[in-house]
């Protein structure tokens, strides 16, 4: 494992970060590029560790920068905000370049294995569209500068002066088609069709899906129009790429008339399948039929090329790969609603997603509705009475039970009792023959990762979710069905986010067979901008699949994880209880001024003031990912682990080196407390209107809550430093924190004084510097 950061990655962000100091000159002038030199400066004489020099320096920068005018102020903001943009992008070129430089070194296991990748749009990607725009461009080029395909910056730097013209934020609210578009174009880019169809030629098929039209869940923007516009998006695109190779097939059948005869009949059926392709340019009434003769037109045409020609034209095989990763010739969606609006459409035939289910049945025709729709997932299921609400909708609307209805457990109440829930659904003869006539004998069931850490905190997630899989693959094989595990999980580590060995370690065989996961907002982008680091991904999942060995953990253990994360979890619950707490939460992060971020077409906040019953798990892991806290990650963890006697510390020592899921937290809860940032919160704690004494009794908490934290993963890992897990990280927060702290400080004063456009502005590059939205 790397120590320090590679020279190569080093040099290049060097550079590139020296490109756009010129190129910032040039935009500002002089005067103000010499206050931002000076201020990033002013952090990197300061010893990270020195909090005291810190927060000297924090508030020597708040006084300057309130000084200047808010054009300057949203300047500087932009330039710190780019400069974390070009880091990210010169570490994704480089990890593309690395990967790309040890290509058939991968592992070649073979495995019997799925990969289901469903795409999403919350978190949304904070960037705007130019923007992103931008650094995919800046990204190619620097994998080319990499490689020596040019080897000065005079095709960089104009790409960098454009990124300091452009907005970084989005300047006006998405909506559900600019989702759609992002995540369309960042996905079905020919490279990534490309790299899927090298997978599935070595037996290992990946499969795409998007929440994007079919989440309906809390979500006024959603209904059966955005649900058809999505469906057609990805049809258009799709159908480029069967148009060329169509057109690539007549060619190649023209070119063997001079070795076969009577080949006219065969082009005649080549011309046919465009005809086809015209007719299905839009997604209408009726579409799986016109999809089905389509498909089967041209399996009689492949089956007739092969038996004259001996040979499995290439173009012949492009269009049968891409009709196995898209049966519908579109990317079906993921259909979601809460249960109790569920309960509620059963009689009312005015809700969206009644309407949507209409326009499904009317769409699909006598085709599988499963090519547009992959499932009907109830989110907050949490009885037997939830999960038949459901199938009782379906059955109505689509008359079958052909699309699965899928429970998703999110709540501690649900994940305790999912065991129960499924218990009973498959004891029901009718759910039972539906399981195995109509959904291939496979049960499948999502993990609300994010919702069950917003509630209980990220430990006692984790834990409860690991027994809730080994738990239900057991009730479930048991019954002679598959389990199907869909994961919810997000980027950050807030989120049930890691790398994917780390995520991998702690599943149970079943989920390592059909990996199916949620890929969320600017993870979107960092997996498919860049072909290289979606087939390491996809590389990395099979790997650890093959290398998948389950260990039994000991009932001692086991019952002594419980028992902390239930006290971790109940420490934690006590203070996002606490209304002051929240009042708190309010006032030193961005949580107030969320609706005029314009992230997401979603609503970002439930309830203007906060509550507990008003929380919504992204918008809570991105104030504390702003404010630089992370809270939800470790709060908990250093008093709980005070509380053991010498004996259980033993225990959870032991636990660390054998227990995966264990091992898995406290390697990723190691990484999230190195990016912790103490000094700058008690800034922004100065900087509220609370009560002075409150201000000082929650900091002294959150800091001795900090140190405990950081004594507990020492103490469990029996590794002196906190960051162990990443050498290299070190290095590369203390440079971050430098383009960070100012950013931080900027978003102080456009609180204060209610710069929208500089808030924007802030939220995006801490965001892009702490390597998440939320």
């Amino acid at each position: 494992m790397a120590k320090k950061i590679p020279e190569q990655l080093k040099r290049l962000s060097q550079e590139m970060l020296a490109l756009l100091s010129r190129c910032a000159l040039k935009e500002h002038g002089p005067k103000l590029h010499a206050k931002i030199l000076k201020m990033q400066a002013s952090y990197e004489s300061i010893d990270p560790k020195d909090s005291e020099a810190l927060e000297r320096q924090h508030r020597r920068v708040l006084k300057q920068l309130r000084g200047l005018s808010a054009e300057d102020r949203l300047a500087i903001g932009h330039v710190f905000s780019s400069s974390l943009e070009i880091m990210n992008a010169c570490e994704n070129a480089y990890r593309s370049y690395r990967i790309r430089s040890l290509q058939g070194e991968f592992d070649k296991t073979s495995v019997d294995q799925r990969i289901l990748f469903v795409l999403t749009a919350h978190p949304t990607e904070a960037r705007g569209k130019a923007a992103i725009q931008v650094m995919d461009q800046l990204t190619f080029e620097l994998v080319d500068f990499l490689f020596c395909k040019h080897k000065n910056f005079d095709r960089l730097e104009p790409l960098v002066q454009l990124l300091l013209k452009v907005p970084l934020a989005k300047s006006k609210k998405p909506e559900v088609r600019d989702e759609a578009e992002y995540i369309y174009t960042s996905l079905l880019k020919e490279r990534n069709i490309a790299t899927v169809e090298k997978w599935m030629d070595r037996g290992i098929p990946v499969y795409f899906r998007t929440w994007v039209g079919g989440d309906k869940d809390g979500h006024p923007g959603v209904d059966e129009r955005q649900m058809n516009m999505s469906l057609n998006q990805s049809r258009s695109r799709i159908l480029s790429y069967l148009n060329e190779a169509i057109q690539k097939l007549f060619t190649e059948v023209s070119m063997l008339e001079e070795v076969h005869t009577d080949l006219s009949p065969l082009k005649t059926e080549v011309k046919a399948l465009k005809q086809k392709i015209k007719v299905m340019a839009a997604v209408l009434v009726g579409d799986g039929d016109r999809v089905s003769e389509f498909r089967n037109s041209f399996a009689r045409l492949d089956e007739k090329l092969y038996a004259k020609m001996k040979m499995d034209l290439p173009s012949a095989k492009r269009i049968r790969n891409i009709i196995k990763m898209f049966p519908g010739l579109l990317v079906p969606l993921e259909m979601r609603e809460d249960s109790a609006l569920v309960h509620e459409a059963i009689n009312n035939s005015e809700l969206s997603i009644v309407k949507m289910l209409k326009l499904l049945s009317q769409i699909v025709g006598n085709a599988p509705s499963q090519w547009y729709v992959r499932g009907f997932i109830l989110s907050m299921c949490e009885s037997v009475d939830d999960y038949m609400a459901g199938v009782k909708l379906i059955k109505k609307e689509l008359k079958s039970l052909e699309l699965p209805v899928v429970p998703l457990f999110e709540t501690r109440k649900a994940l305790e009792n999912s065991q129960n829930i499924v218990n009973e659904i498959l004891a029901n003869k009718t759910l039972d023959s539906a399981c195995r006539k109509h959904w291939s004998s496979k049960f499948e069931i999502m993990l609300g990762y994010s919702d069950s850490a917003k509630e209980n905190g990220s430990l006692a997630s984790k834990i409860m979710i690991s027994n809730t899989l080994f738990d239900l693959e057991k009730c479930i094989t048991e019954k002679g069905i598959q389990p199907i595990f869909f994961h919810g999980s997000g980027g950050s580590v807030a989120r049930g986010g890691g790398s994917i060995e780390e995520q991998i370690s702690w599943w149970p065989l079943s989920a390592q067979k059909v990996y199916k996961a949620t890929i969320q907002g600017e993870m979107v982008y960092r997996t498919f901008s860049v072909p290289e680091i979606l087939e390491r991904q996809i590389d990395k999942i099979v790997v650890a699949s093959a290398k998948k060995k389950v260990k039994k953990t000991p009932k001692q253990t086991a019952k002594l994880l419980n028992e902390f994360s239930k006290t971790v979890a109940t420490k934690y619950y006590s203070k996002i209880e606490d209304p002051q707490f929240l009042e708190m939460v309010e006032k030193v992060s961005p949580y107030a001024y969320l609706d005029q971020l314009k992230i997401g077409s979603r609503p970002s906040k439930r309830k203007k003031s906060l509550s507990l019953e008003s929380l919504r798990a992204i918008p809570w892991v991105l104030c504390w990912t702003q404010n630089r806290v992370l809270f939800p990650v470790w709060w908990g963890l250093g008093s709980s682990w005070a509380e053991l006697d010498s004996k259980q510390k033993l225990i959870l020592k032991k636990a660390y080196q054998d227990t995966p899921v264990f091992r898995s937290f406290v390697n990723l809860c190691s990484y999230t407390l190195a990016k912790v940032d103490l000094s700058i919160f008690k800034i922004y704690l100065e900087e509220s209107d609370l009560n002075p004494q409150y201000k000082k009794s929650i900091y002294l908490e959150i800091e001795k809550e900090y140190e405990a934290s950081l004594k507990f993963l020492k103490a469990v890992s029996g590794k002196s430093k906190a960051i162990w897990f990443r050498p290299w990280l070190e290095e590369s927060i203390a440079y971050r924190n430098t383009l960070l702290h100012p950013l931080n400080l900027l978003q102080i004063t456009a609180l204060e004084k209610r710069e929208t456009k500089l808030l924007r502005e802030c939220i995006t590059g801490i965001a892009s510097g702490m390597m998440t939205t939320g």
